[in-house]
């Protein structure tokens, strides 16, 4: 009977640990696929924030360009 008990125990041990093995892989997983999705977001925000800059850029040279203009046509047309 001894022997028996212990052997239940040594079983049950073996479950539990099996069991919080599993757990253990399971957390890592998501932790794991949430740290991707957080890079993701991340690259996603960044790739954003550059065209949103490259967009401001081209409004920028498109201004200075149409002042550039202007400044060059005010003289022709008042010289009229």
């Amino acid at each position: 009977n001894t022997i028996k008990i212990a052997e239940i125990k040594t079983q049950n041990n073996q479950l539990e640990n099996q069991k919080l093995e599993e757990k253990a892989r399971i957390i890592e997983n998501k932790l794991y696929t949430a740290e991707q999705n957080r890079e993701k977001e991340l690259l996603k925000k960044i790739e954003k924030a550059q065209k949103l800059e490259r967009r401001a850029e081209v409004v920028r040279q498109n201004k200075a360009q149409t002042q550039d203009m202007e400044g060059q046509q005010s003289p022709i047309a008042s010289s009229g």
